[in-house]
């Protein structure tokens, strides 16, 4: 686990940093602090954000009235209903004049403007014209392509902004190890009803009202036999069949029973599984490590997992230690040795970074 260098620190109404020994480096002076991302974070004060560096300086001032994380060196800012984005310095390389903009990716960014969608660079510069359709969920280039929409059919576009095949889907996915889903008359890759991205090397897909999975190359691993199929993490997809859940390995075995209520996906060796309404957690060969005790629980994530028992919330460990007691209302899965818990942050031994 990597510890963030600075951790978020409330006193009362106000907002700063510390040090993860709890020493105080910014004093609670801000409406809102987010955790470091790309060695800035995002601070509010006065219903205006901006953001500090680790050194605790303002170094793009709070003038924006709503921005987001860094993101590929860049962050989505918004002033006056328009978004654009600035770069590690402060320098607004994308000035907030466009009705909406996503995260960049590869080096593009989608941007929109007078019901239109278009690319920019990290620079600054439209390389990809206002000419594609809107759409509600957010589309980025993965493996050098993005889908785009134009009169109600689906293509893919290169970084260029070239067509790499006709506007002839109805739906158009991110591409996956190669592959990109289409869909044309209700059915993806113009042979599945529906199907899934490839993950650990295979993809779900749906033929006759039933779930299956099959390789890359498109040979079937699993037939379409499951009522329903999640994807592949950590080397097992969960499967269920009659309202049963169990899992099925890299090898298309049913390596776990159907014998679980519900189920979720392996995360750092352990699935949590449900057992008349109470969950705990399984290993890889199927064996619970964690006794079916809590009323819910999450994944896995730096060695911890949260768990709710009697509306409080907690974390476990991956022996099933109660690691940090039951007594918070609201709380997160660990990322970068912090996690959320309603009231402010906290440290992988329970060190509360806040107080009232």
């Amino acid at each position: 686990m990597t510890m963030a260098e600075l951790v978020p620190y409330r006193r009362k109404a106000k907002w700063g940093y510390c040090y993860p020994n709890g020493k105080v480096l910014i004093a609670p002076k801000y409406d809102r602090a987010l955790p470091f991302r790309e060695g800035l974070a995002m601070v509010e004060a006065r219903g205006k954000r901006g953001f500090v560096d680790t050194a605790g300086r303002e170094v793009i001032a709070l003038r924006y009235d709503r921005a987001h994380g860094f993101c590929e060196g860049m962050a989505r800012v918004e002033r006056e209903g328009k978004q654009g984005f600035v770069n590690r310095q402060g320098d607004e390389v994308v000035p907030p004049k466009y009705d909406r903009v996503d995260d960049f990716s590869q080096g593009l960014a989608r941007i929109e403007a007078a019901g239109k969608w278009g690319f920019v660079d990290f620079t600054g510069r439209r390389t990809i014209a206002l000419r594609f359709d809107p759409y509600n969920y957010g589309v980025w280039f993965k493996e050098g392509f993005a889908p785009v929409l134009k009169g109600g059919r689906w293509s893919l576009i290169d970084k260029t902004g070239r067509e790499i095949c006709a506007y002839a889907y109805d739906d158009a996915k991110n591409f996956s190890l190669g592959l990109a889903r289409v869909e044309r008359g209700g059915a993806v890759k113009c042979a599945y009803e529906d199907a899934g991205d490839f993950r650990d090397g295979f993809a779900r897909v749906k033929q006759r009202g039933k779930w299956g999975f099959i390789a890359r190359s498109g040979a079937e691993l699993v037939p379409a036999r499951y009522h329903f199929a999640g994807d592949f993490c950590g080397g097992f997809a969960k499967v269920e069949s009659n309202w049963r859940k169990g899992f099925v390995d890299r090898s298309g075995r049913e390596a776990i029973a159907l014998k679980y209520d519900d189920a979720g996906q392996f995360s750092q060796g352990l699935a949590w599984v449900a057992v008349k309404g109470q969950r705990g957690f399984i290993d890889k060969t199927g064996k619970e490590v964690i006794a079916p005790r809590y009323d819910d629980a999450g994944n896995f994530s730096e060695g911890f997992a949260w768990v709710i028992r009697k509306g409080k919330r907690g974390f476990v460990d991956a022996r099933g230690k109660l690691a940090i007691p039951l007594k918070y209302d609201l709380a997160v899965g660990f990322s970068n040795g912090i996690a959320w818990v309603g009231k402010g942050y906290i440290n992988a031994e329970g060190r509360e970074y806040f107080e009232d």
